[in-house]
């Protein structure tokens, strides 16, 4: 489960990410991007979440560049594929988390 990276972040969105974890003074040495899932209520559908978190020994952590990137156990087969991009344009600005085909 160590060499595991089932969620590919673009360059943008690491971009973007260290952008924000710098503008927020949120430390790189202490904290990583997690990507997550938030159970639906019954049999409804997840979604997923992200934001900045510290591991713990129930996760799985690997660096894309210089992005520490944070996933729990539990949710790497509900998350395996998912990529994490950032878009800038004319339909608006932010995240896109897509399940498509992961790069390592």
């Amino acid at each position: 489960i160590n060499n595991l990276r089932p969620v590919f972040v673009s360059e943008k969105a690491v971009s973007e990410i260290q952008k924000i974890m710098l503008a927020k003074n949120i430390s790189p040495e202490i904290y990583g991007f997690r990507v997550g899932v938030n159970p639906a209520p019954g049999c409804g559908e997840k979604s997923f979440i992200v934001g900045f978190d510290k591991n713990s020994d129930k996760d799985i952590t690997y660096f894309i560049g210089d992005l520490l990137v944070i996933i729990k156990k539990s949710d790497v087969l509900f998350l395996d594929g998912l990529v994490v991009d950032h878009q800038d344009n004319s339909d608006g600005k932010g995240f896109s988390l897509t399940k498509g085909e992961g790069k390592t």
